[in-house]
Parts: structure tokens; C-alpha cells; sequence
């Protein structure tokens, strides 16, 4: 120890043994747990635009309105429409009882010899033509006209099928629009979506219904994650793997677009020393830690073996229970007076 140094204050933490498990970070994007496109079933000009970008809307509500008033006016003809053939439908059949009965009478004349075979042949075609059913069918192809205009009625309102945000809008009061033509989306941000390649390597440790670390860098935030869906075939392209991790976002913090680290087990040993990964100091070819003992730090080449995020696995060089400074650090030189800090 160098005499009359000022001692250097530093952070340390003690050398564990324990279960060490290796994790491989891989980088995706992003998206809604739920994304929709609105667009029209039928052609039309827009009345009114109902929503801006970023309002939430409910599952069923109308965000854009077209023209509806032909469609308004066809609905009320054929309304009236059916009326007339259901009143036409009662008239009908009270002619059919009329006939009916005038048969049976007729038939009854008949066999007395009241009639002529004509004559009964007569009541008979009048009681068919009575109950052809004409007017039923009358009914039913009213019923038609008018449910399929009330449907075209419906078609002018463009809902969304979900709840969530308006993400984007493309259309203004007076623009005519096609059919089948997406002019807004609304997505879900309850839930968000990772995306990510899994190389072959690592594609038999990823399982459906693993828990996972994603980090969001732009937000410097971590948020723990759920596999739910694992490629059972390679990307042809990439050869890799492609996984699906939800992350539960009831803040919508995380917007889609954003990236993501994902971290996955790749591997797990047990009594293992490790230490905290800021405690190892690259110098060139070699890395070392600073042991305190006695209020001294010694420095001492280690021989590292697999990391992850937070701790690397010693191999060489260490005990457990050494104590090894973890920050401050790179004030130090071998043997420099030290004064542990919280």
C-alpha cells in the first residue's frame, strides 16, 4: 500500500456461488397486440369523419360516416313497400277461405247432381289460383329488398371492430371512397408485441409459455414478457427462427415501432462463482477485478467464463466471499488504499 495515499472510496460486493444462467440477447421490434384496418364495403362519399388520430374508440363505434341518404330513402319504399304486400297477404287469404269453402259447397252440389263437372272444375281453379301462394312470395321478396337495403344502411357506418387508438386516418367530409380500400387503423396497446429471429442454436431452449426479460432502450425500462408463439420451421431467408413475446401494457408506455432486447435462457450451471458484471476491468489482453482486504485493493487477473446481463461466471482467480469493488474501480491501481462507501 502506497503510504500516505488518500483512500479511494468504492462500492463492493461479496463473490457468490450459486445457479448461474446464461442468457443470449436478441433484438426485435414492437407492434399491437391487436391492429385492425377500417375500410367501406361499399362505395360512397364521406359525411363525416367522426374520430382524430389518437382517440380511443370502443369495440362497435363508428369512425368514419358515409352519405347515407339514397340508401335511407330505399329503405323507407321498401318498408312501405312490404306493408302493402302484407296487407295484400291478408286479402289473400281471406279470398283463399272464400274459395275453399265454395269448393266444399260445390263439391256437395256435385254429388247431388246439382252442378255440372264444369262448374266444379271452376271452383276448383279458383280456390288454386287462390292459394298459389302468390302473395306470400310477395311478402318474402319484399322482405328481401328490404333487409338488403337496410344492410347497404349499415354498410354506410365504418366501425372498428376493436377498442383501442386511432393510429391512422385517411379521409375528409366530401371524399368519395371505394370499396375494401383501408382508410384508417386502430390498434391495441394493452398488450405488445416482440418479435424476433431465434438462430437454430437456441431454438430448442425457447419454449411457448416462457418468461422473459425485454428491455425497451428507449425508454430504459424492462418489462417481463411471455412466449407465445415459436416457428416450428426456419425463416428461409434468414434460417432462423421466428418467436412472438407479449408484454402486458396497461400504461402504453411501449408503442409500436419501438425495439427491444429480449433476453432467453440459453443455458444454466449450478455452483458457479460469479460476480457482479461492473466488478471486471478489461486491461488489453487480460481482465482483472480488485479484491479489498484490510482496506487495501489488491488487484487480481481472473479468468472469466459465461455472462449475462448482470453477473460473470469466475473461473479462475476468486473465492467465495472475496469481496470485490464494483464501483470506483477505475481510480485504482494495485494495493491503493481503499474506504468501503455504501
Amino acid at each position: 500500500m502506497q503510504a500516505g495515499a488518500q483512500a479511494v472510496p468504492v462500492n463492493v460486493a461479496a463473490v457468490e456461488k450459486g445457479e448461474f444462467v446464461q442468457v443470449t440477447t436478441l433484438y426485435g421490434k414492437l407492434s399491437a397486440g391487436k391492429e385492425v384496418s377500417l375500410a367501406p364495403k361499399v362505395s360512397g362519399k364521406v359525411a363525416s369523419v367522426l374520430v382524430k388520430v389518437g382517440d380511443k374508440v370502443k369495440a362497435g363505434q363508428v369512425v368514419i360516416q358515409l352519405d347515407d341518404s339514397d340508401a335511407r330513402a330505399q329503405v323507407e319504399q321498401y318498408e312501405a313497400s312490404l306493408a302493402v304486400a302484407r296487407a295484400g297477404q291478408l286479402e289473400a287469404s281471406v279470398v283463399e277461405e272464400e274459395a275453399r269453402k265454395n269448393l266444399e259447397r260445390m263439391e256437395e252440389l256435385y254429388a247431388h247432381g246439382a252442378i255440372s263437372e264444369q262448374e266444379l272444375e271452376s271452383a276448383r281453379n279458383a280456390y288454386k289460383r287462390a292459394s298459389s301462394g302468390r302473395s306470400e312470395a310477395l311478402v318474402r321478396q319484399a322482405e328481401a329488398s328490404l333487409n338488403y337495403w337496410r344492410n347497404q344502411l349499415e354498410n354506410m357506418k365504418i366501425t372498428t371492430s376493436i377498442k383501442g387508438l386511432v393510429a391512422s386516418l385517411e379521409a375528409e367530409p366530401g371524399e368519395m371512397l371505394g370499396p375494401n380500400l383501408p382508410v384508417a387503423t386502430v390498434v391495441d396497446l394493452d398488450t405488445v408485441v416482440a418479435e424476433c429471429s431465434v438462430p437454430e442454436g437456441l431454438i430448442n431452449e425457447v419454449h411457448k409459455g416462457d418468461l422473459v426479460k425485454v428491455r425497451v432502450p428507449s425508454i430504459n425500462k424492462s418489462f417481463e414478457g411471455k412466449v407465445t408463439s415459436v416457428a416450428p420451421a426456419a425463416d428461409l431467408q434468414s434460417k432462423s427462427f421466428p418467436v412472438e413475446v407479449e408484454i402486458e401494457n396497461p400504461q402504453h408506455l411501449l408503442k409500436a415501432g419501438m425495439f427491444a432486447e429480449i433476453e432467453f435462457v440459453a443455458g444454466k450451471k449450478e455452483d458457479v462463482l460469479k460476480v457482479p458484471k461492473e466488478a471486471v476491468v478489461n486491461k488489453g489482453d487480460i481482465k482483472v477485478v480488485y479484491l479489498v482486504k484490510d482496506g487495501t485493493a489488491f488487484e487480481r487477473k481472473i479468468t472469466p467464463g459465461i455472462s449475462n446481463s448482470d453477473f460473470i461466471e469466475i473461473v479462475e482467480g476468486l473465492q467465495e466471499g472475496d469481496s470485490v469493488v464494483t464501483a470506483g474501480q477505475n481510480l485504482l491501481k494495485d494495493q491503493v488504499a481503499v474506504k468501503i462507501v455504501d
